[in-house]
């Protein structure tokens, strides 16, 4: 029996044949054919898998290479491929820089934002360069907003942030050359190239700050819970860790080149769970002087920006913990603090004392002080470095960046603990089909308010109010630093100066102790 075909539209500026009997999806791109798939519920499409560059397997620690034009039509409907990550059990594949592409299909869909095609949403995972994908986060309430939404991999750990002389920030790299991709073949799925927001989580969020200050391929930026001044998330050079790797993986050799070319050998899962094994770090290669200044200024200082972070960002990491727990945190400050700052031990302790006096007062280091603890952890691993990237994009000028504070705690397993905030992540099931799924009326509101806020954002370049025009959510400033408490009833609505004095006392340490930075 002959297969019916028939085009439906997915925008005023692409069409897709479509094979009636499986809902397969044709789109033409430069690059060839490539088959998607139209949702069971038939509001959109999916491109899964989509490959934007080529990793050289026989040296996947360098630049990638253009992937070539596919000679057949490129299944696109597999979400499952990852980079190798650091827990085995995940697994991950080189050959992982793809995308996921969701396209609204509905009575809509046709009706672009402006002649060029719908806005587009690009979206990098968190996961500390050691785990994650663009296949976990399921954009299927995003995509139902009438924008295109793409999620991306990016080479992780040592793959693609190794920091020595010959090699660095390759995942940073691969990035900017997805946005390269997307730039030159979302029209062909309906998307306006000149209209594309990027965004992103924890250590996504990290790098979209960090791509603020490089000329790439996007106008708009959201950052969740993450900046490029978050604990950890840069580092200097290091030409010892390639072969601190090859030694533990038993290859010796003082040469930095030929540790890098044992592990091109190697099995790359081995060599994610043993750079975890040594407890290794990785982060943007910066080396004095690096990304002070953009390299676009002018587009710096106009881009919309919207940034923020979630109440009790640690909540998580000291809820369940035992009492043992707590004896080994002045230690782990220390040692943090050494991470950050080039000083002797004996300066150190006495950073740390200060810190602890700050928070805790007469308090002792226990369970008894844990929500202070929380809101310690909090603030040294992301809030203030949030809080000293809005500071920067406010100083060049810009008069388009909008802070909030995601409060809601309406589906988190702690909300009967005292003193319960939303911790790290708790915001993205309101975002994508991620984690526990929601269960109560006052939850899928929550969503329907975030999609809101967000997408008007993404197509109009600032969010909308969250109940009204009383609620209008104005950019930031210096003086008052508003920003948009999220969260449920009353509690929702526009503040100002968001922990003013924890981050004073954050200001003032760097001020002291900034010219130590490592």
């Amino acid at each position: 029996m002959l297969k019916t075909l028939f085009i439906i539209s997915l925008s005023a500026q692409a069409w897709c044949l479509v094979d009636a009997d499986t809902d397969f999806c044709n789109i033409k791109t430069s690059k060839g054919v490539i088959v998607g798939q139209k949702a069971s519920d038939g509001n959109y499409v999916t491109y899964f898998g989509i490959p934007y560059a080529k990793i050289n397997e026989k040296k996947p620690f360098e630049s990638t290479q253009s992937y070539p034009n596919f000679t057949t039509p490129f299944n696109a409907t597999d979400p499952s491929i990852r980079c190798p990550q650091a827990i085995i059990a995940q697994g991950g594949i080189l050959q992982c820089l793809r995308l996921n592409i969701y396209v609204p299909h509905n009575k809509n869909s046709s009706k672009a934002s402006n002649s060029n095609g719908l806005p587009v949403y690009v979206w990098f995972h968190g996961g500390g360069l050691a785990f994650g994908s663009a296949g976990e986060y399921n954009a299927s309430h995003l995509v139902q907003q009438n924008i295109i939404v793409i999620t991306s991999n990016y080479r992780l750990g040592p793959y693609g942030f190794l920091c020595t002389s010959d090699i660095k920030n390759q995942g940073l790299e691969d990035m900017k050359t997805a946005l390269r991709w997307i730039k030159d073949e979302i029209k062909a799925f309906g998307g306006d190239a000149n209209k594309v927001t990027i965004g992103g989580e924890s250590w996504g969020a990290s790098a979209v700050d960090f791509l603020l200050y490089e000329d790439a391929n996007f106008n708009q930026a959201i950052l969740e819970s993450g900046s490029r001044f978050s604990f950890g998330v840069s580092t200097r050079l290091e030409n010892e860790a390639p072969i601190k790797l090859a030694a533990r993986l038993g290859f010796n050799t003082t040469n930095s080149k030929d540790a890098i070319n044992f592990l091109n050998t190697a099995d790359p899962i081995k060599v994610m769970q043993t750079s975890r094994d040594l407890s290794m770090t990785f982060g943007v290669c910066e080396q004095p002087g690096d990304f002070q200044m953009p390299n676009n200024s002018a587009k710096l200082m106009n881009i919309p920006i919207l940034i923020g972070y979630n109440s009790k960002e640690a909540f998580a990491d000291f809820a369940t913990q035992p009492d043992a727990f707590y004896a080994a945190l002045n230690e782990e400050l220390i040692n943090n603090l050494d991470k950050t700052f080039a000083l002797p031990r004996n300066e150190l302790e006495k950073l740390a004392d200060k810190i602890w006096r700050f928070y805790l007062g007469n308090k002792t280091i226990s369970r008894e002080s844990m929500l202070e603890i929380i809101d310690l952890s909090s603030d040294f691993r992301v809030n203030y470095g949030a809080e000293r990237s809005v500071t920067n994009y406010l100083k060049l000028g810009n008069p388009k960046v909008y802070k909030y504070l995601f409060s809601y705690t309406g589906g988190s397993p702690f909300k009967n603990v005292t003193g319960v905030g939303a911790y790290h992540t708790e915001e993205l099931p309101y975002l994508f089909e991620w984690g526990t799924p929601l269960k109560s009326e006052e939850q899928f509101l929550m969503r329907r308010g975030m999609l809101r806020l967000w997408t008007n954002f993404i197509k109009c370049g600032h969010p909308t109010p969250m109940d009204g025009s009383h609620n209008v959510w104005v950019p930031s400033n210096l003086a008052t630093r508003p920003y948009l408490n999220i969260d449920a009833g009353t509690e929702a609505g526009v503040r100002h100066n968001v922990y003013k004095q924890r981050m004073v006392f954050w200001d003032q340490v760097w001020a002291d102790y900034g010219r130590y930075r490592k």
